[in-house]
């Protein structure tokens, strides 16, 4: 079998950029290459918070639906 040449592609990198100049306006923070521990294997990861204490309508509306 040969080897595969994939090249990786950092699409929880893409995905963040997109959702942060989506989700920032409303007041929803977004992280990406984030930690979960000190000492951990690598991971992707998208981490969407809320900046204010409840989900507004407006927020709501940007998010997909699995996020909300």
């Amino acid at each position: 079998m040969e080897p595969s040449h994939y090249t990786k592609i950092p699409w929880n990198l893409l995905l963040g950029k997109l959702l942060y100049f989506t989700l920032e306006p409303v007041q929803v923070e977004v992280k990406v290459d984030v930690s979960l521990l000190s000492e951990t294997p690598k991971a992707d990861i998208l981490i969407v918070r809320r900046s204010t204490p409840h989900w507004t309508d407006e927020q709501r509306q940007w998010l997909a639906d699995g996020l909300r």
